[in-house]
């Protein structure tokens, strides 16, 4: 009897599990019993893109049918970036091409994916099973005009830190002219998406006037002197002057000789450094910060920054506070300039 019960308890637990089941899980069904234009959906065509996208509810849906379309965007861009040698261009020259190949997909990815795509009809949809099912179409033209219009706005804040940074000294019109690669980057990423999105769409003026001031910042570069005031930090002034070197910028042994040719393009840099010392089970740490000041020819400063490494030794802590190894990373990462630069002084 008591065997009885336990086989009669055990049939109706399978048979109430199961009944959970199949009221959670979606029904599978085949594709003949889903509506024909969601299986088969309208291929994009000159004026709209189209996406069916299918979820437990209706936004859900539309958000699957977005990104149908986002991909498909981002995907055709990425082409074409990689296509055009143009875009492929690296500006900055410590930059490595394919680094930056692979940053700049995935901020097409990420442009396409999270710019304005609420601009779309519903075309159809269906509710089969619990599930919802919908077929959406965009307009190309409504999508390039939001585009466009982004990139009209960046590149007038381009436009305008270029006039900015004309009005200030030759060091700081360098940095500045460096910071505004960022803006350049994030509007030459956008000229692909644009491309994608309508064929005749015409880079060439924004690559003109980037390019300008481009030749520009090499020019003035070239007009830069820097000298150094004297520091015990020899191995540090030793990593800038390579950098500054690489960057076409020119440094003096005698500054004084500079000062009195040309004072206005002389930018002097002050170099300050100090560590604190931990000790680990079997190294040194050395948490060293570096304090690059630089000056104007009337001893003004123009700008400060404080930079922090972590440096180890097996050796000893004052081998590992010397070492410029991360430093020099960082220079190449950043840019040189951007590391003089640090925060600027009005």
């Amino acid at each position: 009897m008591k065997r009885f019960w336990r086989v009669l308890f055990l049939a109706a637990f399978m048979i109430m599990h199961g009944g959970c089941d199949t009221a959670t899980k979606p029904i599978q069904m085949s594709s003949s019993e889903l509506p024909s234009w969601f299986v088969n959906p309208p291929s994009d065509n000159h004026n709209s893109y189209f996406g069916a996208g299918e979820g437990w509810t209706k936004r859900d849906a539309q958000n699957r049918a977005l990104e149908q379309i986002s991909s498909r965007i981002a995907l055709m861009a990425k082409s074409i970036m990689q296509a055009n040698q143009r875009s492929n261009r690296v500006r900055q020259a410590h930059s490595d091409l394919e680094s930056i190949r692979i940053v700049r997909e995935r901020k097409i990815e990420v442009i396409a994916k999270n710019s304005e795509l609420s601009m779309f009809d519903v075309i159809n949809t269906a509710h089969i099973n619990n599930r919802f099912y919908t077929l959406i179409k965009m307009d190309r033209e409504e999508l390039f005009n939001d585009y466009h219009g982004r990139l009209i706005r960046l590149d007038g804040k381009i436009a305008q830190k270029h006039t900015s940074a004309s009005r200030q000294p030759l060091f700081k019109q360098i940095v500045l002219l460096e910071a505004i690669d960022t803006d350049i980057e994030n509007a030459v990423v956008k000229f692909p998406l644009l491309k994608s999105i309508n064929p005749a769409f015409d880079e060439k003026s924004f690559y003109a006037y980037y390019d300008e001031m481009e030749a520009e910042k090499v020019m003035l570069k070239k007009r830069l002197i820097i000298g150094f005031k004297k520091t015990k930090v020899t191995a540090m002034k030793e990593v800038l002057k390579k950098h500054l070197l690489q960057e076409g910028i020119a440094t003096v042994s005698d500054l004084n000789d500079a000062l009195k040719k040309n004072p206005q393009d002389v930018a002097i840099i002050a170099i300050g450094q100090s560590a604190q010392e931990f000790k680990m089970t079997d190294a040194y740490l050395a948490k060293v910060t570096i304090k690059l000041t630089v000056y104007n020819y009337k001893e003004k400063i123009l700008s400060q920054n404080r930079i922090q490494v972590d440096n180890t030794s097996k050796k000893s802590f004052s081998d590992a506070a010397e070492k410029t190894e991360k430093f020099d990373q960082l220079a190449v990462e950043q840019g040189i300039m951007t590391l003089l630069g640090g925060k600027q002084k009005e």
